[in-house]
């Protein structure tokens, strides 16, 4: 089977399957770019004024709130993933959360593949954030935040199809661009350790590269990893700040 490419305005060449409309796929490509060109601006505009600000908080307040938190989302385990958050003080309102995750399974180990849609996985994602607590940042107690901001991921998989009783090995490549809008609350259960709960909205869509006969094979609800639409996020993560 033949496959159809376009150009984007930008001169990168994505390959898909001649049976997605190419009007479709600029016009996806088009919504995606203004999305990301939106969450950047806000982004650095959010930067530039917590900086500007940073120099009016008391020195007090300053030195007694962290200034960096680490934290780990043990969902992604179900996905076959680790992610591990890091975020970045500016000032006790104002946050860059910055949020790399890895993906790796392999299937074939001992021979066995029963139960998986694959046979390698192997991929990275980032989320880049902006997070703002509008009551300030008090870690002696529950705080609501607002994060927003753009996401990035990159997975291969490889697979056996069968085609006419005959099976092949084939894979998929998937570049997947997105961006989020979270509400959630953190709150202190120990003494150096918070739980954090967000739930939110998302927007995501997959440019996919396969020899496939059916390439959308990851494209089947929402939790899918090739899945593009809007989507529902929640989670919680397990942070440890530091000073």
């Amino acid at each position: 089977m033949k496959h159809s490419s376009i150009k984007s305005p930008d001169n990168i060449e994505f390959t898909f399957q001649p049976f997605v409309a190419n009007r479709t796929l600029k016009s996806h490509y088009n919504q995606i770019k203004t999305i990301y060109s939106v969450l950047i601006i806000a982004l650095s505009l959010s930067v530039g004024y917590a900086r500007d600000i940073t120099h009016l908080q008391p020195v007090e307040i300053q030195e007694s709130n962290p200034r960096s938190i680490i934290s780990f989302l043990p969902i992604y385990m179900a996905v076959n993933a680790i992610r591990i958050d890091y975020d970045i003080s500016l000032t006790p309102q104002h946050w860059i959360q910055i949020a790399p995750a890895l993906y790796l399974r392999n299937n074939r180990m001992n021979g066995s593949t029963f139960g998986s849609d694959f046979l390698h996985l192997k991929g990275a994602g980032l989320h880049l954030y902006h997070r703002f607590y509008p009551g300030g940042k008090n870690f002696d107690r529950s705080n609501v935040y607002i994060s927003y901001g753009p996401i990035y991921q990159h997975l291969y998989f490889t697979y056996m199809e069968r085609n006419d009783n005959v099976e092949s090995e084939r894979y998929t490549r998937l570049e997947r661009l997105g961006g989020d809008i979270i509400i959630g609350v953190t709150a202190p259960i120990f003494d150096r350790l918070f739980l954090d709960f967000y739930a939110g909205m998302g927007l995501r869509y997959a440019f996919v590269q396969s020899n496939a006969a059916r390439p959308k094979r990851f494209n089947y609800g929402m939790g899918a990893y090739g899945y593009s639409g809007n989507t529902l996020i929640i989670g919680l993560r397990l942070s440890v700040p530091f000073k």
